[in-house]
């Protein structure tokens, strides 16, 4: 249905596409049926037209942390304007509502939202979350996630199959965390701590990507150890591991 407006559209955008444009915040947590729509504005900071186009997909992280996302079905968000000119100096206001009934939910609901640059030649199909997410044909895009959180939802994580393993002069720990509860875990600060009788010693881990533990996900880490570790800890075998957020 959004095919017939991309060309109009794009007819009405004089110039060049810019590079200068910023979003108000994108990521949302929706927890009833009363916070279920809110703004998202779009602000122009050049003299040029843009074509912009807004994009939904549901969010998936495999035990890797690698995410894929599927497009959703066009009657589960409200989406308006779904695309639009962003006018030179000027800002858009976006209305997104999602259109189902929070009380229905026993388990959380994650998606992620792009707001892109589209093309300077319209694509055949329809736009998917997917083209966003590998840049294709996109000059700039913002990324955000919308979870939906049923009331009193909670993370529960549990730790299972940890292990250390040597490789010559690196240690690493390596184990799995299960997301048994209702609700998300993102570690935002997370520290690992180390404690063998009465000492301890913790570390920031290093992690290549964030780390995001869904509604019933698992994720297997593996985590470099400092190369002193065992001279602070006073041991290398007999120690127990713990995983935190600092912001717990």
């Amino acid at each position: 249905m959004l095919k017939k407006y991309i060309i109009p559209l794009l007819l009405l955008c004089l110039s060049t596409p810019s590079f200068s444009w910023t979003v108000s915040k994108i990521s949302r947590e929706i927890t009833d049926n009363k916070n279920r729509e809110y703004i998202i504005s779009v602000h122009s900071q050049d003299e040029s037209s843009v074509p912009i186009e807004v994009i939904v997909g549901t969010k998936s992280i495999d035990k890797n942390g690698r995410e894929s996302y599927e497009q959703v079905d066009d009657h589960e968000f409200f989406i308006y304007p779904p695309i639009f000119v962003l006018q030179p100096g000027r800002t858009q206001k976006v209305r997104i509502r999602w259109t189902g009934d929070m009380q229905t939910l026993e388990k959380e609901k994650a998606f992620n939202i792009a707001i892109a640059e589209m093309p300077t030649k319209p694509k055949a199909a329809k736009t998917t979350f997917q083209d966003v997410r590998i840049g294709l044909n996109f000059a700039k895009k913002f990324l955000g996630s919308i979870y939906l959180i049923p009331k009193n939802a909670k993370a529960n994580i549990q730790t299972t199959n940890t292990s250390l393993k040597n490789a010559g002069d690196d240690d690493a720990f390596h184990l799995t965390l299960t997301n048994i509860g209702n609700k998300y875990k993102s570690f935002k600060k997370p520290l690992c701590k180390m404690t063998h009788g009465e000492k301890t010693f913790s570390f920031v881990p290093d992690f290549d990507t964030g780390l995001i533990i869904l509604s019933g996900n698992t994720r297997e880490l593996k985590i470099d150890l400092p190369a002193d570790w065992k001279e602070k800890l006073g041991s290398d075998k007999d120690f127990d591991f713990t995983l935190l957020d600092e912001n717990d």
